[in-house]
Protein backbone atom coordinates (compact mmCIF):
# COMPACT_ATOMS: atom_id res chain seq x y z
CA UNK A 1 0.00 0.00 0.00
CA UNK A 2 1.45 3.32 -0.59
CA UNK A 3 2.48 6.45 1.91
CA UNK A 4 -0.98 7.96 0.37
CA UNK A 5 -3.41 5.09 0.49
CA UNK A 6 -2.10 4.34 3.85
CA UNK A 7 -3.07 8.37 5.29
CA UNK A 8 -6.31 8.14 3.19
CA UNK A 9 -7.24 5.24 5.27
CA UNK A 10 -7.17 7.44 8.63
CA UNK A 11 -7.65 10.47 6.99
CA UNK A 12 -10.21 12.09 4.30
CA UNK A 13 -9.63 15.14 2.45
CA UNK A 14 -11.82 17.02 0.20
CA UNK A 15 -11.14 19.96 -2.37
CA UNK A 16 -9.68 23.89 -2.64
CA UNK A 17 -9.05 27.12 -1.93
CA UNK A 18 -6.92 29.56 0.38
CA UNK A 19 -4.29 27.76 3.07
CA UNK A 20 -4.38 29.07 6.76
CA UNK A 21 -2.29 26.94 9.76
CA UNK A 22 -4.42 26.50 12.59
CA UNK A 23 -3.85 29.10 15.42
CA UNK A 24 -3.99 27.06 17.68
CA UNK A 25 -3.26 23.37 18.24
CA UNK A 26 -5.06 20.51 18.76
CA UNK A 27 -3.26 19.38 21.67
CA UNK A 28 -3.85 16.51 24.21
CA UNK A 29 -1.76 15.83 27.32
CA UNK A 30 1.48 14.21 25.70
CA UNK A 31 0.69 15.05 21.57
CA UNK A 32 -0.13 18.05 19.72
CA UNK A 33 -1.17 18.28 15.64
CA UNK A 34 -1.17 21.25 13.52
CA UNK A 35 -3.87 20.65 10.33
CA UNK A 36 -3.46 22.71 7.10
CA UNK A 37 -6.88 23.67 6.01
CA UNK A 38 -8.91 25.66 3.64
CA UNK A 39 -12.06 25.97 2.44
CA UNK A 40 -13.11 24.28 -0.34
CA UNK A 41 -15.70 25.78 -3.12
CA UNK A 42 -18.20 25.23 -0.96
CA UNK A 43 -16.84 26.49 2.16
CA UNK A 44 -16.37 23.45 4.00
CA UNK A 45 -13.12 22.55 5.48
CA UNK A 46 -10.14 20.93 3.47
CA UNK A 47 -7.31 19.51 4.99
CA UNK A 48 -3.98 20.15 3.21
CA UNK A 49 -1.18 18.62 5.64
CA UNK A 50 -1.06 17.67 9.18
CA UNK A 51 2.06 17.29 11.37
CA UNK A 52 1.85 15.81 15.35
CA UNK A 53 4.44 15.21 17.79
CA UNK A 54 4.24 13.08 20.76
CA UNK A 55 6.47 13.77 23.67
CA UNK A 56 7.83 11.46 26.50
CA UNK A 57 6.70 12.47 29.79
CA UNK A 58 10.05 13.74 30.59
CA UNK A 59 10.06 16.15 27.75
CA UNK A 60 13.50 14.54 26.71
CA UNK A 61 12.36 13.95 23.04
CA UNK A 62 9.19 14.20 21.29
CA UNK A 63 8.25 11.50 18.04
CA UNK A 64 6.37 13.68 14.72
CA UNK A 65 5.01 12.38 11.93
CA UNK A 66 3.95 14.97 8.98
CA UNK A 67 1.74 14.53 5.63
CA UNK A 68 0.72 16.81 3.02
CA UNK A 69 -1.51 16.25 0.41
CA UNK A 70 0.33 14.52 -2.94
CA UNK A 71 -0.89 17.38 -5.65
CA UNK A 72 0.38 19.66 -2.58
CA UNK A 73 4.16 18.52 -2.08
CA UNK A 74 7.06 20.30 -3.15
CA UNK A 75 5.04 23.71 -2.87
CA UNK A 76 6.08 24.55 0.40
CA UNK A 77 3.64 23.61 2.82
CA UNK A 78 6.13 20.86 4.71
CA UNK A 79 7.87 23.40 5.38
CA UNK A 80 5.39 25.86 6.98
CA UNK A 81 3.91 22.71 8.84
CA UNK A 82 7.34 21.27 9.89
CA UNK A 83 8.43 25.27 11.07
CA UNK A 84 5.29 25.38 13.22
CA UNK A 85 5.85 21.82 15.12
CA UNK A 86 9.69 22.90 15.59
CA UNK A 87 8.93 26.15 17.22
CA UNK A 88 6.12 24.74 19.08
CA UNK A 89 8.53 21.74 20.69
CA UNK A 90 11.35 24.17 21.64
CA UNK A 91 8.36 26.11 23.17
CA UNK A 92 7.63 23.47 25.16
CA UNK A 93 10.92 22.56 26.42
CA UNK A 94 11.71 19.66 24.13
CA UNK A 95 15.01 18.54 24.17
CA UNK A 96 15.22 16.33 20.36
CA UNK A 97 12.58 15.71 17.61
CA UNK A 98 12.77 12.23 16.22
CA UNK A 99 10.78 10.26 13.28
CA UNK A 100 11.49 8.22 10.89
CA UNK A 101 11.35 8.38 6.96
CA UNK A 102 11.15 5.67 4.27
CA UNK A 103 14.68 5.84 2.04
CA UNK A 104 12.36 6.15 -0.97
CA UNK A 105 11.29 9.43 0.28
CA UNK A 106 13.49 11.40 -0.55
CA UNK A 107 11.47 14.41 -0.58
CA UNK A 108 10.74 14.19 3.43
CA UNK A 109 14.92 13.31 3.63
CA UNK A 110 15.64 16.71 2.12
CA UNK A 111 13.03 18.67 3.93
CA UNK A 112 14.29 17.38 7.44
CA UNK A 113 18.51 18.09 6.23
CA UNK A 114 16.99 21.69 5.38
CA UNK A 115 15.60 21.89 8.95
CA UNK A 116 19.00 20.28 10.20
CA UNK A 117 17.93 16.86 11.11
CA UNK A 118 20.24 14.11 11.41
CA UNK A 119 19.48 11.75 8.93
CA UNK A 120 20.83 7.78 9.63
CA UNK A 121 20.53 4.23 9.03
CA UNK A 122 16.87 2.94 10.61
CA UNK A 123 16.36 -0.33 12.74
CA UNK A 124 14.69 -1.44 9.04
CA UNK A 125 16.56 -2.03 6.26
CA UNK A 126 13.87 0.76 4.32
CA UNK A 127 13.60 3.04 7.27
CA UNK A 128 15.97 6.21 7.80
CA UNK A 129 15.82 7.28 11.54
CA UNK A 130 15.83 11.23 11.64
CA UNK A 131 16.89 12.88 14.93
CA UNK A 132 16.97 16.98 15.72
CA UNK A 133 18.43 18.47 18.89
CA UNK A 134 16.30 21.75 19.95
CA UNK A 135 17.77 22.70 23.24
Amino acid sequence: MSPDMMAKSWMSFWVSVRVRLAESPNETSSGVAFIATRKDTEGRPETLGVVCAAADPDNASAEFAIIVRSDLKGQGLGSLLMDKMIRYCRDRGIGQLIGEVLKANRGMQALARRFGFVVSPGLEKEVLSLSLRLG
